[in-house]
C-alpha cells in the first residue's frame, strides 16, 4: 500500500512497456522519482485544485498527509524536511532536502485550504507565512 497522495507521472512505465528505457531500471523504476514518486510540489497543486473544486474536506484530508511527509528529510536534523520526492511505496524522503517548490506549494496549499479559495499570494504574504510556520 503507498502514500495516499498524488503520484508523479501515473500509471508507472514498467519494464516491457513501449515507452521504457533500459537506464530507468537504475535511475528510474516504478514508484521512484520521475515514475510515480510523490512530488510535494505536485501534491501542493493538487491540494489547490480540490479547494478550487470546492472538495475541502477531501483536501483537507490530503493537506494533513502532505504535512506529516514534508517534515521527511534525508538530513534528519531539521523540523521540515521539504524534500523533493518521496518514495511511494514507504514515504522515505528520497530527493534532496529544503526544495524551495516543494516549500512554497506546501504553504499555498495549506493557504489555499485554510482561506477555503484560490490565492494569489503577494511578496510579503508569501514571507510571512514563511517566517511564521
Amino acid at each position: 500500500m503507498g502514500i495516499d497522495l498524488t503520484p508523479n507521472f501515473s500509471p508507472n512505465v514498467k519494464h516491457g512497456d513501449p515507452e521504457w528505457n533500459e537506464r530507468y531500471a537504475e535511475f528510474n523504476n516504478p514508484n521512484d522519482y520521475h515514475n510515480g514518486g510523490i512530488w510535494p510540489f505536485i501534491s501542493g497543486i493538487y491540494i489547490a485544485a480540490l479547494v478550487a473544486a470546492k472538495k475541502y474536506t477531501l483536501a483537507q484530508e490530503k493537506l494533513n498527509v502532505l504535512t506529516h511527509f514534508i517534515k521527511k528529510s534525508r538530513t534528519k536534523n531539521v523540523v521540515f524536511g521539504f524534500n523533493e520526492w518521496i518514495k511511494e511505496q514507504e514515504g522515505n524522503a528520497m530527493g534532496q532536502d529544503w526544495q524551495t517548490w516543494s516549500a512554497a506549494l506546501y504553504l499555498y496549499a495549506a493557504k489555499c485550504v485554510e482561506e477555503k479559495k484560490l490565492r494569489f499570494l503577494m511578496k510579503y504574504e508569501a514571507l510571512h507565512l514563511i517566517l511564521n510556520c
